[in-house]
């Protein structure tokens, strides 16, 4: 009779783990982190084994400021539900996540839970990274005023809405590092506009300090380039440069000619001189 008891015992017992085996579930797997562009799309996965023929509650959650956490999408008996705050932009198959036309405050992290009949709950947490492509624009300035630093601002270039902080520096065309004045506004998001002065000192670039020949467009006018980087842009496109053409501001460049008893004086300069003649006596002619 003891023996049968004993049998029997170990027969339920078996029987007992047969159905813990069935409902049970491995560990949740989901990637550390996950990164996406502003306005595209992207899915968070939470993958799992298990062997039940109930479909687990599934619920993804938000981790907000303070501590709180906030539920994006959940699903039970196989019923999915998407909350407010994501409809339209979330979808939930199976037990993952895709949210659309993503935002810059979608980054953040993110929890995949999962509970199986008779079995704790597991999760894995993901941590969303949005960034921002900026949008980057440059001009010249038509009104320059010289310092008194002794430079001028002569182009501007604006890298607007970048998230990562975009990365602004002026080349000339030999590819040479110009100085300029860097500024940088963060909005709410975290996206980012920076801007960018180009600062110049007066002279004609290039042209020899002696030379007595007429000023050409060349002298006057030159091409610099705004270099933005982002890490948005690939690794052959990683760097946009807008050109800008300068008219270089340059002291008067006097040239004075004697055709008989003629004095010609032809005068340049940027801003445009005026012309006065005086005599020996330092009267106005």
């Amino acid at each position: 009779m003891k023996l049968d008891y004993a049998i029997l015992k170990m027969c339920y017992s078996s029987v007992v783990l047969a159905v813990f085996s069935i409902s049970l579930i491995d560990a949740v797997v989901v990637p550390s982190e996950v990164s996406g562009v502003s306005g595209g799309q992207i899915t968070l996965t939470c993958t799992f084994v298990e062997t039940s023929s109930t479909p687990p509650t599934i619920s993804w959650t938000k981790s907000e400021s303070g501590g709180s956490t906030r539920i994006v999408a959940s699903s039970v008996s196989g019923v999915s539900h998407i909350s407010n705050s994501f409809v339209d932009r979330a979808n939930l198959d199976g037990a993952n996540l895709t949210i659309s036309l993503l935002k810059l405050s979608d980054s953040g992290s993110y929890t995949c839970s999962v509970i199986a009949v008779s079995n704790p709950q597991e999760s894995g947490t993901t941590v969303l990274r949005v960034t921002a492509t900026p949008i980057v624009s440059a001009f010249s300035i038509k009104h320059r005023v010289v310092g008194s630093n002794g430079n001028y601002a002569a182009a501007v270039c604006t890298a607007a809405g970048g998230k990562p902080r975009a990365v602004v520096t002026w080349t000339d065309a030999n590819g040479e590092v110009q100085e300029s004045r860097v500024s940088a506004r963060e909005s709410d998001d975290g996206s980012v506009d920076v801007e960018s002065v180009l600062l110049l000192t007066p002279g004609l670039l290039g042209r020899s300090i002696n030379s007595t020949s007429p000023v050409a467009a060349d002298d006057k006018l030159r091409e610099f380039f705004c270099d933005v980087t982002h890490e948005n842009w690939s690794l052959n496109e990683n760097q946009l440069s807008p050109k800008v053409v300068v008219e270089l501001l340059y002291a008067p460049i006097a040239h004075i000619s004697l055709l008989g008893n003629q004095l010609t004086c032809n005068v340049e300069g940027n801003p445009k001189p005026t012309l006065t003649w005086f005599l020996p006596d330092g009267s106005i002619a």
